[in-house]
This record gives structure tokens, sequence and C-alpha cells, in this order.
């Protein structure tokens, strides 16, 4: 055994040495390791996984900020200057990854005390003379009693502060004033607008502030805000605060009213603390219209300082810029989200029709750019829309978002998502998308973006990372949940695959596409009756397909699964889409047909559909790996050079 750990402890000596040595490249990732330690990138990830159970990714990244805390803790540099001392490329994400590593700011880290930081594990104490086994027994053992009579004491005082506090408001004592102790957890959610105007039209514009609050609010640093489409579910609903905060795991939330009448506006708007269920601060702003952006900002403010956030000039400055001067742009752009996040071809249309005209009013508009590139992109995604003129125009409207306002993350994204699935361009999307995080790491959908373009390629332990933090920034997305189905089901853990698609579906029951993921889960790990089951109830929903339900019923007593596919074909149930090949592969791959398969997935490469970027990791096509053709099409596609950092199946 004492061989045994040796020979680990060997091991993370040579990696700690290699990410030493590297520490100030930003460049220095999971690829550089691997090189350098001469492993493969999916022979590194077993090997450290077997030993403490991390990706390589996670080892990297807990290297540079425990080396940072060190350095913050010896008061050797400011927290930014360290940053990047440590191998990141921003000060932002580098706080972001320290607060949810250590539990609070880097700014912290000098007041705190220093036994709770203290490196008892292997990796670093191993940079110190590797001492033998069970030293680091005793060392571990002596950090863990200082840190229960740490945690004993500090327990004692808070709960004599808890108290104090709450015989202090149980009084009656302003709550305003008696709340000015520590907060500990800084998050906030914003519950939908209600529109109290006399116009129930008004709506679209109460619910456009709210989301351009909840982009200043995203912009303060400690902060974790919890995105406009979880909140969408509870505008109707009956839940109490405290409910509502314990299901998003959320401690503050803020409550507006609006009433608009032609050039005027009203906000009444609070904020709760849902911990005790009270409201600690409220405001009533009654303004000219044209004043919106300045109450926009004065609301994040007073957030920022009733939740103990201080402003950093960036930031400050971040918020009380405005997207635009031209109030009839801004109106525009808001009927644009408005219809949007409606969904459906009709309100996309009307989406992009407002859009246009907000350019119109306002041609340095930068967010209206981007809002209608990702309408295109969504089209092409579709099949709407396809040619390089599109993809062009797409790439020259987001360009343009960049060049009119180089703070906006989302361009960077929509670029990276053209970049990988049109033009295979794997490694420039690869930057797009770290910049667009950089400028802001707290939106859930750039980073689920991130989490696909990752899976693509094979890395799945890094996707599956990504998917993690969009889910805790964006709690209730459906969508969110369903891509995590996705990545469980490529790894074979069908029974968190299973648990995450229904819980999309619980989310959100009106979309079709979850329904067939949950049939294709099924499907792909042999569950047949269950998937045939799930079969049936999709067309049963579908007024359409319901004829085809005895059909389907009979043919699987009679054929078993493999007639039911191949009925499915006889059924050209995906019609003359534009993703129809790629649809049709699948079933000849599942049912044995490699030539019909490989044949339809080259006609898919020529048309160049969306869904080619899913070959690699896609469980359809696992018995056609090895066939030449295959192989071909990943290296078209620049896909032969990545390999799975997880088990494939």
């Amino acid at each position: 055994m004492e061989a045994e750990l040796s020979m680990e402890q060997k091991f993370n000596d040579k990696l700690n040495n290699i990410i030493k040595a590297n520490l100030e490249n930003e460049q220095f990732g999971v690829q550089k390791l691997s090189e350098e330690i001469g492993m493969s990138r999916s022979q590194l990830h077993r090997k450290l996984h077997s030993i403490n159970g991390k990706s390589v990714s996670r080892f990297i990244r807990e290297y540079r900020l425990k080396k940072a805390m060190q350095m913050l803790q010896n008061n050797v540099a400011t927290a930014s200057e360290i940053a990047y001392r440590v191998g990141f490329k921003s000060a932002t994400y580098f706080t972001t990854c320290f607060n949810e590593y250590y539990g609070y700011p880097p700014g912290e880290a000098k007041i705190r005390n220093p036994l709770t930081t203290i490196e008892s594990d292997q990796t670093l104490i191993a940079e110190k003379g590797s001492p033998r086994p069970e030293n680091i027994v005793i060392l571990k053992k002596n950090i863990l009693s200082k840190r229960m009579i740490l945690a004993n004491t500090v327990g004692i005082i808070l709960l004599g502060i808890f108290f104090y506090f709450f015989y202090q408001n149980s009084e009656g004592n302003n709550l305003g004033e008696a709340n000015e102790f520590v907060i500990i957890d800084k998050s906030i959610a914003i519950l939908p607008c209600k529109n109290l105007s006399d116009d129930k039209e008004n709506q679209y514009f109460a619910d456009g502030v709210m989301v351009s609050i909840e982009d200043h609010l995203i912009k303060l640093e400690g902060l974790r805000v919890i995105p406009q489409t979880s909140m969408e579910k509870y505008r109707e609903s009956t839940m109490t605060i405290p409910e509502i905060s314990e299901e998003l795991n959320t401690t503050y939330f803020l409550e507006a009213t609006m009433q608009k009448d032609e050039n005027k506006v009203r906000f009444i708007v609070k904020l709760i603390d849902a911990r005790i269920n009270k409201q600690i601060w409220s405001e009533t702003y009654d303004r000219e219209l044209n004043n919106i952006f300045t109450i926009q900002s004065e609301i994040a403010k007073e957030i920022a300082t009733k939740l103990k956030t201080n402003l950093s000039d960036s930031e400050q400055s971040l918020i009380d810029k405005n997207p635009t001067n031209n109030i009839t742009a801004y109106n525009l752009y808001l009927k644009g989200l408005f219809f949007h996040k409606l969904g459906g071809p009709e309100n996309i249309e009307k989406s992009l029709k407002y859009l246009e005209k907000s350019i119109k009013e306002d041609p340095e508009y930068a967010l209206a750019y981007v809002g209608i590139a990702d309408i295109y992109l969504g089209w092409m995604m579709g099949g709407k829309l396809y040619g390089k003129d599109v993809l062009n125009r797409v790439r020259d409207l987001a360009l343009k978002s960049i060049a009119l306002d180089n703070s906006l993350a989302q361009p960077h994204a929509t670029l990276g998502v053209l970049e990988y699935i049109f033009e295979w361009n794997w490694e420039a999307a690869e930057k797009k998308f770290l910049i667009a995080i950089e400028l802001n790491s707290k939106n859930a959908t750039i980073r689920s973006k991130y989490a696909l373009y990752l899976h693509f390629l094979g890395r799945f332990d890094e996707a599956r990372e990504q998917i993690n933090q969009a889910q805790l920034l964006d709690p209730t997305s459906y969508h969110i949940y369903s891509t995590s189905a996705i990545f469980y089901n490529r790894i074979d853990n069908t029974e968190k695959a299973l648990e995450e698609i229904n819980k999309a579906i619980e989310i959100n029951k009106d979309i079709k596409y979850l329904y067939w993921t949950n049939f294709t889960i099924y499907l792909l790990h042999g569950y047949y009756d269950s998937a045939v089951e799930k079969l049936l109830y999709i067309f049963g929903r579908d007024p359409a397909k319901k004829l085809y339900i005895d059909t389907i019923d009979q043919t699987y007593k009679r054929s078993g699964i493999n007639g039911v596919m191949k009925r499915l074909i006889d059924l050209d149930l995906f019609g003359h889409k534009y993703n129809s090949p790629y649809y049709y592969a699948q079933v000849y791959s599942f049912i044995g047909d490699h030539d019909k398969a490989l044949s339809l997935l080259e006609e898919s490469l020529e048309l160049r559909i969306s869904h080619m970027v899913n070959i690699k990791s896609d469980l359809y096509f696992k018995n056609l790996r090895s066939e030449p053709r295959f192989i071909a099409l990943l290296e078209k596609m620049g896909l032969n050079n990545t390999e799975p950092n997880n088990n494939p199946i």
C-alpha cells in the first residue's frame, strides 16, 4: 500500500511540477499537460480520475487557485495581478472560480483564518518535500482537529448573532437597519414584473426592463443572478417567496410593478430577504419614459448597496452605460425580445421585424444586431435558410455588434456556434466561446453552448463541468436539463439521463423534442418496451400521427424494435425536411444497414447539415466508428484528431 501511495504521489509531483513551470501561461491546459506528461488526454483523465476523482481541467484549475490563495495570504500582489500570475485570462473569471472553490471572493483571503485554507491534500504537500504517507495522515488529522475547534467556535458566534438579529426583528425594529450584518450568500432572482397599465400589451415593456436590470446585476462581482428564463414559470405561481427560494437556492428577490401611460412610467420595486420573508428595501420611481435607463441603473446600484457589494469603477461604468440613447429604438428592441421569447415561427418573424425596425431607428444599437444574427443562425440550424450568403450575413451581423460594443459576450458566442457547426473550425470556435465566457461568466446559455461544443469533440468531462455551471446559473431551464441528459446518456449513465430528461419535461411539457430525447435514451440502451411506450405517447400527442399508434403497436409485437424503426422509415416520418438525411442515417445505422447509413451521412456532409457536428458522440453511430467511410467523414470535419476524455461505451 505504501509503494502504491508513493507511485501516486510521484505522479502528482510530476503533474504539479509541469503546471508550476507553466503557471503564468494562460494557454496551458489539458492538451499541453497531456503532451508534456507523455499520455493521451483520455489516458491522463482515467489515471488522474482513478487517483483523486478529478478531471484534468479541474486538477489544473484547483492547482492555480491554491497557488493564488498562497499569494493572497502572503500579500504578494493584488487579486487582479495574482489572477494573471496563476494563468487566468481575466480577473473576473478568476474571481468567479475562486469564489466557487473557497466560498468567498479573493478580497477576503487576507482576513480569513489561514487554517481554513491550508493545503492538506497530497498534490501540494508533495511540493514541500514529499513527506512519508504516515506524516500526511498526521498533518490531515491535526488540520481537521483545528478546523473542528474553529468551526464550533464560529458556529456558536454565528448562532448568537442569528438569535440576536432574530430577536431584534421580532420586536418590530426597522428591518432595513436590523439587517446591517455581513451578508453570506449573495444571490438574487427577479420575479416577473406585473404590468398595472390599462394597456395590457405593455407587458413586453415591463419584462424588457427587468431583463435590462438583470443584465446590470450580472455585471456585479460576487452576485449570482437567476435569469429571467428560470423565473418565467413563477409568473402565475401561487408559491410563496420562501418556497421559490428553496427551489432556486436563492436568498434575495426583486419584486416590481409597472404602470406606463404615454410618456410617463412608474416602477415600484421591493427587495425581499427570503430567509426571513421580509422586505428590506422599497422605492417608487415616477419618471419620464426617456429616463428609463437612469431608473435601471439606479435600481442596480441600490441593490448593490443593500447587498454590501462594492462597485468597482469598471462595474460602475458598465451599469451607467446606455445600450442606446434612442427610446424608440429601445422600445422596438424590447418588442423583438418579447416575441422571440414566445417562440414559434410566427413570433420569430415578428421578432425579426421589430429588431430590424430598431436598427433603422438607431444604426448603432449593438444588441439589435446580434439579436438578428441569432434568429438567422437558428433558421440555418433548422434548415429554413442555408448557404454561404446566409452564413456571411450572420457573421457580419455579429461582427458589427462587437464593433459597436466590445463588452457584449453574446455575439462572440454566436460566432463560436457559427464557426464549429457550419465551418468545422473547432479551434476558432473555442476561442470565441472563451472570450464570451470571460466577458460574461454568469451567462448560462453561453456555457450551455460551449458545453455542447466540448461534447461534440468528445471532451466529456469538460462538457459536464460547463453544463453543471449552467444548471447552477439557470436552475429551471428545460433546455439545459435536456442537454445534461444527453451528456449522461453518452457516458452510459442511463439512470441520471432519465432523471434529467424527466426534470426537463416537468419544467415544460409542451416541448416536443424532450419526448424524443426520452425515447432515444430508452432505445439506445436496450429498454425497448419503454422506448415503444414513449413513441406511442409522442404519436398520441400529435393529431397528425395518432392514426399510426395501432400500426406501431402491432409492428412491435410482431417484428420487434427493428420492425418499428423500419416502419418509421416507411411512414416517411421526417418528410423532406433539411435535416432528414441525418435522422434517417440514425435509423438505418440502428437497424444495421451500414451502407445506407453512411451514404446518408455523406449526403448530410455535402449539405453541411448542422446535426453533422454530433456524429462523433452520437450513439446511433457507435457501430460505424471503425468503418473507413465514417473515419473519412470525421477527417473532413476535423474531428478525427480529438480523442474522448471519458471511457467510451
